[in-house]
């Protein structure tokens, strides 16, 4: 990185494409990091900084290689860069903040084959051309809703000097549950509808036959 540097007569930019050429294969760090190691050797004759505390800081090779592992393989863990580098987890967290990189999840779609692409295309422009067909779909969706409810216990504290000894009563021996049924069409709201039984094929049923035509038309 530093060859690069000078090669490019102190141009971070440069160093970076010209980087970039010299290792196609591997990870390109930001113009930052080309500035910070020809500060660091002028400063300090050496990549390993040293902070105030007298601490020595990851030097600029180890820092390279932990952003290597991330880039290679972006679903690693820092366990396992832990253990092939050599550097401790929170070393790894650190380089990985101060490079602006953040763990993000991984989002679950609809797994699409090639033809799907050029049907959906078409649907999407058969859509554009018809602009009141999304108005007359109904979206629908159910939840259900039990006694116990959903509880966080991790968020849940009591500040006092002294334990209080706090409880919050759980698994109650009369039991509920409700599930509720909502409709939407176009700007209007279908429902509620309460289910006072579990759903099954044959309720549903029964109630898309016999109660959706009522909402319907008390709301349209």
């Amino acid at each position: 990185m530093h060859l690069m540097y000078g090669l490019a007569q102190g141009n971070a930019t440069e160093a970076r494409r010209l980087y970039t050429q010299s290792f196609p294969n591997r990870y390109v760090p930001g113009r930052q990091s080309f500035e910070n190691v020809d500060r660091t050797l002028r400063e300090f004759g050496t990549l390993k900084k040293r902070t105030s505390e007298g601490r020595p800081r990851v030097d600029v090779v180890t820092e390279e290689d932990v952003l290597e592992q991330f880039e290679r393989n972006p679903a690693t863990s820092f366990r396992t860069v832990s253990y092939e580098i050599g550097v401790p987890k929170s070393t790894i967290w650190d380089i990985l903040s101060r490079n602006s990189m953040y763990p993000y999840h991984v989002q679950r779609v609809q797994s699409l084959s090639v033809a799907d692409y050029s049907l959906r295309l078409q649907f999407c422009q058969w859509v554009d051309e018809n602009p009141y067909f999304c108005e007359n779909i109904l979206f629908t969706d159910e939840v259900g809703f039990v006694k116990n409810g959903i509880f966080n216990y991790h968020n849940l504290h009591e500040w006092a000097l002294e334990n209080p000894k706090a409880i919050d009563q759980r698994r109650h021996q009369q039991q509920f549950s409700c599930t509720v049924w909502v409709g939407l069409i176009g700007d209007a709201l279908i429902g509620p509808y309460f289910f006072e039984e579990r759903v099954n094929g044959q309720n549903y049923v029964r109630f898309l036959r016999e109660g959706l035509g009522t909402f319907l038309k008390t709301s349209l």
